[in-house]
């Protein structure tokens, strides 16, 4: 008898607790990782990143997930396979992320508490991944976009950052 994904995700995701450096496992059947890319515009800086962020209360400092530098006014971040398990809100999915840019102001590629978020914004997107697809027409295994209020995992169009 098979067991339920979320009771399998726990007991993987309790076991590597103590061995796989933080990072969900890959599951099986579960499309994974994609690249997010897109242009910014109306930012201008040195040390430009964008990044996926997000914080599992309201009010605590981001946690970034993934980053990647601005380049000429445009981006490509290549999304992790899942989140680090600290970043999940649950065992079946895992907090809301948002595509942020930030002026990384002492240079080590990653969001600090010190960085400054600019008001560039993907529309109101936000990124989640979930272990399992939902009801019908809604999520899928995977990283999903929620967007003007639906879920997509196509990354293949640009997801534009605007101040």
């Amino acid at each position: 008898m098979l067991k339920p994904l979320s009771r399998t995700l726990s007991a993987v995701a309790i076991a590597c607790l103590a061995g796989c450096s933080g990072i969900a496992p890959n599951l099986p059947g579960i499309s994974l990782g994609a690249t997010v890319h897109g242009q910014v515009n109306g930012v201008s800086g040195s040390n430009l990143r964008v990044g996926l962020l997000g914080s599992k209360e309201a009010g605590q400092t981001p946690q970034e997930l993934v980053s990647a530098p601005v380049t000429g006014g445009a981006y490509s971040l290549d999304l992790p396979g899942s989140p680090r398990l600290d970043l999940m809100s649950s065992d079946s999915e895992s907090i809301p992320f948002a595509l942020e840019v930030y002026q990384d102001n002492n240079g080590d590629g990653q969001y600090d508490e010190g960085d400054t978020i600019t008001q560039a914004s993907a529309a109101n997107g936000t990124f989640r991944f979930f272990t399992e697809d939902g009801p019908p027409g809604s999520y899928k295994a995977g990283w999903n976009l929620y967007q003007n209020g639906s879920y997509t995992q196509t990354f293949d169009t640009a997801v534009n950052l605007t101040a």
